[in-house]
């Protein structure tokens, strides 16, 4: 069973992907850091590198765990 500390990083991770991730897709746009979604019948421009950010939010929750797990 899951603990309340495991619980926890796992909706910060959540959280700091759902809120980064539109906030990357806005600069990239700005930067030109797209690509066309080939899998779209109107082949529409897409941000690239969002990959980026959902590994940011699961390193985020995985040291946030450790820290509390190890320092708490």
């Amino acid at each position: 069973m899951p603990t309340l500390l495991t619980i926890f990083a796992v909706v910060l991770s959540f959280v700091v992907t759902f809120f980064a991730l539109p906030y990357w897709i806005k600069r990239a746009e700005e930067r030109e850091l797209v690509g066309t979604d080939l899998h779209k019948p109107d082949k529409r421009k897409v941000a690239e590198l969002g990959g980026l950010v959902v590994v940011l939010g699961i390193i985020i929750g995985i040291l946030f765990y450790i820290a509390v797990h190890v320092f708490v």
